[in-house]
């Protein structure tokens, strides 16, 4: 259980990621859901050193998704208006 919460909680970091180099991009999605990404993903990595509760780093692992989904809905609307 502990490595699929790794494993899912690793998603909203590559999409983070992904924001990043996409510079015009990542200007544009600095606000509320991009902040909320990049914190919970550093909650998450601590969570995984520190704690051994595995409901609270499945509860930070959805709310990292659901913030990486957030950020992805800002993107695609931002996308669809540029074109």
């Amino acid at each position: 259980m502990r490595e699929l919460v790794m494993y899912l909680s690793i998603i909203p970091l590559f999409l983070t990621v992904l924001l990043m180099l996409k510079k015009d991009m990542w200007d544009k999605l600095i606000g509320l859901s991009s902040i909320t990404v990049k914190i919970f993903v550093i909650i998450s990595l601590f969570s995984w050193k520190f704690s051994q509760n595995y409901l609270l780093n499945l509860g930070i692992c959805f709310l990292m998704l659901s913030g990486a989904g957030v950020s992805l809905m800002i993107l695609f609307t931002i996308g669809s208006d540029t074109e």
